[in-house]
Formats: C-alpha cells, structure tokens, sequence
C-alpha cells in the first residue's frame, strides 16, 4: 500500500481522481506536519528514541488506510492515539519478551550546565512515572488540548485536568528529591509547566 508522505513514497499514479488526489496532498502535508511531534511522543512514552520514528510510521499508515472518513478536527487525535496505542503495544511485547525498557540517552553538554542538569531531571523525572501519567504529561508537553488528550486516552476531559494537576504535582516533588540529593537548585518547574488547555 501507498502512503502519500511516507519516506518510500511512489509517485502518483494517473489513474488517482481527483478527490483521491485531494486527500493524498491534504495528508501529505498533514503526515509532513505532524510526523516529527509523533516520533519525538512514541520516543519518549516508551523510553527508546530509535522506536519513535517506526511507531510514528505505523500510525500515520493506519491513519492513511481511514483518511477520507475521519473528521478533519480530530485528525491530529486520531494519529496521536494510533501511536499511543502501537507504543503501548510495544511496550507489552517487550516487557512479554523480558526485555527491560529503556530510558532516553542524556542530551548532548549544552552551553548551560545547570540548564542542561535541570532539563536532564525533568526529563529523567518523566521517565519514571507511570505509563498512563508519563502519557497526559508528554501529550500535554505536546500540545494536545484536554480534549484531544482524552480522545487519545480513551479517558473524560476531566480526568485528564485533575490527571495533570496530580502528575505535575508528583513531578514536582520527584524533581524537589533529586535535587535535594545532588544539592542542584534550579528552576526545573517551568520545564513541564505548558500544558493542556480546554
């Protein structure tokens, strides 16, 4: 099957109407928008960067084959959902497989060290929540409103608003740890301060 966007994608074929060209130009640069925030998603939910960028393949795929039939508005909810849903599924597999999960490389040195420590504790302190909470965050992070958090989710908005007060909380008092233990003051909180909007 072709996927219009995809990295392999085939030139178009002749044949295509003009409504089927339609949709594949509109998903072309949908998939062209949306692909690099779904792999960095799929990347850090599952603690792998090298499976962000094949999850994020997979759902845009999936998403290709119902295209035409889904709500232009929820779009971008049904890829993040797909994705979330392949992620979880990996996740599954590999922890049937035995194989431990594992966490995101530090980042490079910035110029800034206490930066770099700060954004390395948010990012650590992320990772170690629990899959359902790292998933509102990371969304949220993403840029994803409460109701397009939900649709993902398969939860109500409302559970994603208290879900998010709660896990920015917990986030907050693992950040005050960790840097109560390396003696690092900084100003981490505003990292994961964004959030999902109504």
């Amino acid at each position: 099957m072709r996927v219009p966007g995809a990295v392999n994608e085939e030139p178009p074929r002749d044949s295509a109407s003009g409504a089927e060209r339609i949709a594949e130009a509109e998903f072309r640069v949908f998939a062209r928008a949306v692909h690099g925030p779904l792999s960095r998603y799929a990347a850090r939910f599952m603690r792998h960067n090298a499976a962000g960028d094949d999850i994020a393949q997979e759902a845009l795929t999936a998403l290709w084959r119902g295209w035409s039939a889904i709500d232009p508005e929820r779009r971008r909810a049904c890829a993040y959902r797909i994705a979330h849903s392949k992620a979880v599924d990996e996740i599954r597999q590999q922890v049937a497989r035995g194989k431990a999960v594992a966490k995101l490389p530090a980042p490079a040195p910035a110029y800034d060290h206490d930066a770099a420590v700060d954004l390395a504790m948010v990012r650590d302190a992320i990772a170690d929540l629990p899959p359902e909470k790292r998933a509102v965050v990371l969304l949220a992070r993403d840029g994803l409103d409460r109701n397009e958090i939900a649709e993902v989710l398969g939860i109500r908005p409302e559970s994603v608003s208290a879900s998010l007060s709660r896990t920015r909380g917990t986030l907050r008092a693992l950040i005050g740890r960790r840097r109560r233990e390396t003696g690092a003051e900084s100003a981490a909180d505003a990292a994961f301060e964004g959030g999902a909007q109504a």
